[in-house]
């Protein structure tokens, strides 16, 4: 039985538009192993960013960008107009030897300065 599970993940500020590791608050790290296969349902803020600020977030398969970017504008958890993130499918081969999964978000308009970001990303089931 597959068991959903959420995990936490901040950027800090660095500088406009210049995009930095997301690290995972459990664990301090910046890349998520893989050895199966998993599933992204879902990504929201882990509060709202202060003021007019916004980020958005790419996700990286094995450090390649995969296309896949998130908005935080759109991931706002106060918001009735808030738009799902997944489902985004991660396949996990046989001989392949897992796969590592990683975040990289970039502040790309300011709010009253430079600020960290944190988000929760929920996945299908355990890793």
């Amino acid at each position: 039985m597959a068991v959903p599970i959420m995990r936490s993940y901040t950027t800090t500020g660095a500088a406009l538009n210049i995009f930095t590791p997301s690290t995972d608050d459990i664990t301090g790290l910046t890349i998520q192993q893989l050895n199966q296969s998993n599933e992204i349902q879902d990504c929201v803020n882990n509060g709202d960013p202060p003021g007019a600020a916004a980020y958005q977030t790419n996700i990286l398969v094995n450090g390649i960008q995969s296309g896949v970017s998130n908005f935080s504008i759109a991931s706002s958890a106060a918001s009735a107009g808030r738009v799902v993130f997944g489902n985004i499918p991660i396949s996990v081969g046989g001989a392949s030897g897992g796969k590592q999964l990683s975040f990289s978000s970039a502040q790309v308009a300011t709010g009253g300065g430079i600020a960290a970001y944190s988000f929760l990303i929920k996945y299908a089931n355990l890793f």
